[in-house]
């Protein structure tokens, strides 16, 4: 049964068939990595033709706050008097955390000096260093701010650039794609010291972790990419059950298919996960 069980682990990854969960942590982050700068490099040409649009004006400022007081939480916090915004005191009442409150204040005070379209993309980005990918609840208000931002921008935009509201789109769908995938590893993925930091023997079972991430994984990497991760998520309980002094253990290789059955076959299907569990019978 061994033999057989890891002949069909090694079908699913035939060229990671040696591999620890944390070397292929280490590739998927590369992998990642490649298509995140792909993306952005497709998009550059875009943002720089917008980055040069007109002035920024305090009507536009106005409209972006009035939609960030209409859209968030930040609702219940924000006056408007004499023609000025103005935040009250924090209130842990609207359901907003005090850390997503003092971003939002600062995001209403950078977009009070914002003169241009790059000003406001910069807004977007130190909000994004303030996301928490390791549990993205907390922070979930400040990631409806920054599509909240995004879409003000591209009511700005359009007018001055043919096409924009499609372009828009293709790169707020490249933008959420990339949030899901920090979200799913648990870090940012933007440079090579962020990527460090994330942990690389936690990444196959965070993937594997939810049915969402696997989705996310399988649409962001390609399905036979997302194959490889499984085969080596198996490799490994093949190993653990593979032990040197005492050889093949069955009842533990059991143990691992029966946790994870519903897992396993949302991943490898109903049909290769029965022929693994009966070749280990």
């Amino acid at each position: 049964g061994r033999n057989i069980i890891f002949d069909k682990i090694s079908n699913l990854s035939p060229y990671r068939a040696l591999d620890t969960v944390n070397t292929e942590g280490v590739r998927i982050l590369e992998d990642v990595k490649k298509i995140y700068d792909w993306n952005k490099d497709m998009n550059k040409h875009i943002w720089d033709d917008v980055l040069k649009i007109r002035p920024i004006t305090k009507v536009d400022v106005d409209n972006i706050k009035l939609g960030l007081r209409e859209k968030t939480k930040i609702s219940k916090l924000v006056d408007y008097k004499d023609g000025e915004f103005v935040i009250k005191a924090y209130d842990s009442g609207t359901g907003l955390s005090k850390h997503e409150y003092n971003v939002f204040k600062q995001m209403f005070d950078d977009l009070e000096k914002a003169k241009s379209f790059k000003d406001l993309q910069g807004i977007r980005e130190v909000a994004r260093k303030e996301l928490n990918y390791e549990d993205p609840s907390v922070t979930d208000q400040i990631a409806l701010a920054r599509r909240v931002l995004l879409d003000d921008m591209t009511n700005i935009a359009a007018p001055e650039i043919p096409n924009y509201r499609r372009i828009a789109q293709e790169y707020a769908q490249n933008e959420q794609a990339l949030d899901a995938i920090e979200r799913m590893l648990g870090g940012r993925i933007d440079s090579l010291d962020l990527i460090n930091k994330i942990n690389t023997d936690k990444v196959v079972d965070r993937i594997l972790s939810n049915p969402n991430y696997q989705e996310v994984a399988r649409s962001y990497l390609g399905d036979e990419r997302f194959q490889e991760i499984v085969g080596v998520f198996l490799k490994r309980a093949f190993d653990d059950a593979n032990d040197v002094r005492k050889g093949w253990q069955p009842n533990k290789f059991e143990r691992f298919l029966s946790r994870n059955q519903e897992n396993l076959k949302r991943t490898i299907g109903d049909d290769y996960f029965i022929k693994l569990k009966a070749a280990n019978d």
